[in-house]
């Protein structure tokens, strides 16, 4: 949304005038006029007589976004280096590669020009992109201060640099790909008078063109814009460097809201609009949804192009007021289906009273007891399920299937207090061996005492067995996966962190290390008592009123019990040396942990998502990332001591968070 939000704010704006600024661009034509390879950098000495030439016709500055790695003829390596010293002009690319061991940041390799080159000119680092291969921010590494962009540094040989080169600055694209004045390479080569003009008191950008291979010592030099959604057409490197280049120039680049302001807006709307549009019949909740999101958009462009700032509008006007309309139309519905019961009930009242009114004296009392036993039975019906194959569970009615397994099934039920619960049914006859329901029943006589003593461990409320010797126990009931407002047996589904993350994809930090560290103390819990859980994954984490909870609690036992290990567990979250030990439950906790906070399936430890690199809370995602390395070490012995070990980490991480959210407020 966020991207999509930035894109979509050139889809309407005309096109900018770009004057000052003009593309020697190193294309096919000229690849073929000048006889050079697709396969390997060109001939320096091409490039020396192009500085002599631009700089004879008046170039203001020269840039080239080309990387000159490496020494290579000798004869045109120093023809080069004489062209730029003799200019003053020209500026050279260098680029940026990150150093990421074992997929941790340690730091970052500045890629240089040959020394002689470097010696004798301004380098200035090339744009990067994100994981999408689109650019929509000015290169800036904090990291790396020092190391100023290419487009910054020819702004200050130019004379045309703001302030600072530090901050966070977005890229104002001007027009779709080819906008900025082009010219092919080998034109200049042979001196056209009629160039003369076109080159004068600009500054011009050299780089190469689409599809030709090595030519700009970069591979492929293509990337994505805004106007690549739209038109299919990227633009190469030189031209985003030549567009960075005019917006320090104009100083007309773009500004994202801070996160505190961004998020006070979201949680202003969801105000308004959960509020608003609630009270709303459907017709004109739409209208007024519709209205919101074309003056929200509108609002953005304004914003945009007349300060020059942006926020990811698409939030409210993509999923917030859709979701807010989706949500007035649900309780819409739900009051109607409450007032049409409403008005049965007074309507079979009313007609019971009229009757009576004509009868004797002891009817009323018989009929107003049928109407009741009636309207009791219906709201019954609606309720229960088919109860062939299914045990009679004492003081509980049955209403719905919200999980099965190999050997039994967890039911939504309604108590005699007319409260939901949870109850696991375990059956005899899928049991061939009686063993795995004998440890079943073992988990749960070790597992019921403590259960109401961590608020991060699911509570056993009864235990039992039915009149066939199938076992049973009632738990706590898991939050609806639909939010707010009374739970319907209908549509109810059990929230837990695997479907969490199935919408979300991943949790933020400020997120992810409270559920972690709330689980690991579970588990500590646990293990003091000397009881391990032995399957510790996202399915087994359920939500009891947004808190949350190790479920499956079957599969508890005594840590020093190692029966069956191999049989238990899932594959991907279990260790190398098998479960039922703690140093495995911490295993299995950290590949937990990396699925939550990375939100990449734990098979793909321990890979980290592209979208890491350069985000405000990089570097505590990387601190975190060296905890689970040891959190899921194959040897058992270099992970940590214990679980209370790696919560210690993580609370010093949650630390180092808050105070970093602190100073930025």
């Amino acid at each position: 949304m966020s991207r999509l939000s930035y894109d979509l704010l050139f889809a309407l704006r005309p096109d900018v005038p770009v004057e000052d600024v003009v593309i020697v661009l190193m294309d096919e034509e000229s690849h073929r006029v000048l006889g050079q390879p697709t396969g390997s950098p060109w001939d320096r000495t091409l490039h020396a007589r192009l500085i002599n030439q631009l700089t004879a016709w008046g170039a203001k500055a020269i840039a080239f976004d080309i990387l000159f790695l490496g020494e290579r003829d000798r004869a045109a390596d120093a023809r080069l280096v004489e062209a730029a010293r003799e200019s003053g002009r020209v500026v050279f690319a260098a680029l940026m590669n990150p150093e990421t061991p074992r997929g941790q940041l340690m730091g970052w390799r500045l890629m240089q020009p040959f020394r002689a080159l470097a010696d004798v000119a301004p380098l200035g680092v090339a744009e990067e992109a994100a994981e999408d291969r689109a650019v929509r921010r000015h290169y800036w590494n904090p990291q790396f201060p020092a190391a100023n962009s290419l487009a910054w540094e020819t702004a200050r040989l130019a004379g045309k640099q703001p302030a600072s080169p530090t901050g966070e600055r977005w890229l104002n694209y001007y027009g779709p790909s080819g906008w900025i004045p082009r010219i092919s390479y080998h034109r200049v080569l042979e001196n056209d008078p009629a160039l003369h003009g076109a080159i004068s008191n600009k500054v011009v950008f050299v780089g190469a063109g689409y599809a030709v291979g090595f030519t700009g010592g970069k591979m492929g030099d293509e990337f994505r814009t805004p106007y690549t959604r739209w038109t299919g057409r990227p633009s190469p490197g030189v031209e985003i460097v030549a567009t960075t280049y005019l917006n320090l120039a104009r100083k007309d680049w773009l500004v994202r809201f801070r996160p505190l302001v961004e998020s006070a807006i979201v949680l202003v709307f969801a105000l308004i609009l959960g509020v608003g549009l609630a009270t709303c019949r459907p017709v004109p909740a739409l209208i007024l949804a519709l209205a919101a999101s074309s003056l929200l958009t509108v609002l953005a462009f304004v914003v945009a192009w007349n300060q020059h700032t942006w926020f990811p509008w698409l939030i409210i006007v993509g999923a917030q007021i859709p979701y807010a309309l989706a949500w007035a139309w649900f309780a819409h519905m739900q009051q109607l289906r409450v007032d049409k019961r409403s008005l049965e009930q007074r309507l079979a009242l009313a007609t019971a009273a009229n009757i009576v009114r004509h009868s004797s004296p002891g009817t009323a009392e018989a009929l107003a007891g049928r109407v009741s036993a009636a309207l009791h039975a219906e709201r019954a019906d609606k309720e229960s399920v088919p109860s062939s194959g299914v045990p009679a569970v004492p003081d509980h009615r049955l209403i719905k299937r919200i999980g099965t397994g190999a050997y039994g099934e967890v039911w939504l039920a309604r108590n005699l207090l007319e409260a939901y619960q949870a109850v696991k049914i375990l059956h005899r006859d899928r049991f061939s061996d009686p063993r795995p329901l004998d440890r079943e029943f073992e988990g749960l006589k070790r597992f019921t005492p403590v259960s109401r003593s961590h608020p991060n461990l699911v509570q056993v409320l009864h235990a039992g067995r039915t009149g066939n010797g199938e076992l049973y126990y009632v738990m706590e009931l898991a939050d609806d996966e639909v939010p707010g407002g009374n739970l319907d047996p209908a549509t109810y589904s059990p929230r837990n962190l695997s479907t969490v993350l199935k919408k979300r994809g991943s949790l933020p930090l400020n997120e992810c290390l409270p559920l972690s560290i709330g689980l690991a103390a579970a588990l500590q819990f646990l293990h003091e008592r000397g009881l391990v859980h032995r399957d510790v994954k996202p399915a087994n984490v359920i939500f009891v009123n947004g808190v949350p909870k190790l479920a499956d609690i079957g599969l508890v036992t005594d840590a020093t019990e190692a029966t069956q290990r191999a049989a238990l567990g899932t594959p991907g979250y279990l260790p190398p040396e098998g479960p039922g030990s703690p140093a495995a439950d911490l295993y299995s906790l950290g590949k937990l942990i990396y699925e939550a906070a990375f939100g990449l399936d734990c098979t793909r430890f321990p890979d980290l998502p592209r979208a890491l690199f350069g985000q405000r809370d990089q570097k505590r995602a990387f601190e975190l990332n060296r905890i689970l390395l040891k959190a899921c070490e194959n040897e058992p012995a270099r992970r940590h001591q214990s679980v209370a070990d790696l919560n210690t980490e993580l609370r010093a991480l949650e630390a180092s968070l808050h105070e970093l959210t602190t100073q930025l407020h």
